[in-house]
C-alpha cells in the first residue's frame, strides 16, 4: 500500500491526469510485454528462454520505476491491465479513494478503502473540489 502524504480534491486528481495517465499508458504497454514473453518463454527453448528471461526482467524494473513514481504523488495503481489508479482524499473525517480508469477523462467516482472497485460511488456532479473543506485539504495523514 502508498504511504499516503497527500490528500487530493477531484480538482486537484484530474490535473495529475496527464502525469498519470502517460504513466499508466507505459506500465499497461510493458505489462502486456511481460505477458506476451512469458508465454513465449514457457514455449520457447533454452536459448530463447534466456533472452526472454532477461527482456522480462528489464520491462518489470521499468514497471516498478513506474509504480515508484505513482506513489511520489500519492497515487496507487491497483490494475496494471485495467489500468485502475486511487488517490487518497479524506470525507467528513474518514479516508476515501478518488477512482480513475485509464481512458476516463476525469475523475469521475469515489469508494471506500475497503470497498474497491466494485464499490465506486459517481463523484457528486459540478463539484470539482468536493471532498472539500478542513479534512480534504492537502495534508499529512497520521499514522
Amino acid at each position: 500500500m502508498v504511504r499516503v502524504s497527500r490528500l487530493y480534491t477531484v480538482a486537484e486528481a484530474n490535473q495529475t491526469l496527464p502525469y498519470v495517465s502517460a504513466i499508466v499508458g507505459e506500465v499497461r504497454e510493458r505489462y502486456r510485454t511481460i505477458q506476451d514473453r512469458g508465454r513465449r518463454h514457457r514455449e520457447g527453448d533454452e536459448e530463447d528462454r534466456a533472452a526472454l528471461k532477461t527482456e522480462i526482467r528489464t520491462e518489470a524494473e521499468r514497471i516498478h520505476a513506474c509504480m515508484e513514481e505513482l506513489e511520489e504523488i500519492s497515487a496507487e495503481l491497483k490494475d496494471y491491465d485495467l489500468g485502475l489508479v486511487d488517490f487518497p482524499a479524506e470525507l467528513e473525517g474518514r479516508r476515501i479513494l478518488l477512482c480513475w480508469k485509464f481512458g476516463e477523462n476525469e475523475i469521475g467516482h469515489w469508494h471506500e478503502e475497503r470497498d474497491g472497485y466494485q464499490g465506486r460511488h459517481p463523484v457528486p456532479v459540478d463539484e470539482p473540489a468536493w471532498p472539500e473543506g478542513e479534512t480534504a485539504r492537502l495534508g499529512q495523514l497520521n499514522g
